[in-house]
């Protein structure tokens, strides 16, 4: 996968982000192969590879539990009828 913190913008191209604070607000909005991507980045500052691993933990937790959520709603109507 390219880069992730390389956005285009309609006034300048092709941008690539390098400051921390622009790198964390991207973070929030990755999925996980974003993050996974980013984390191979050259150069990259300590605080967002931290916030990188965060972000992948949290929303593959979430990904657990509505998985876990389906599968119960599954069961729930397997014997209703």
């Amino acid at each position: 996968m390219k880069n992730p913190f390389v956005r285009y913008d309609m006034f300048h191209g092709w941008v690539e982000a390098t400051s921390v604070a622009d790198r964390l607000e991207m973070v929030r909005r990755f999925d996980v192969p974003e993050c996974e991507a980013a984390l191979g980045v050259e150069g990259l500052q300590e605080s967002v590879a931290i916030a990188l691993h965060k972000t992948m933990r949290l929303k593959r937790e979430c990904e657990e539990e509505f998985t876990r959520y389906l599968m119960r709603g599954k069961s729930d109507q397997g014997g209703a009828q």
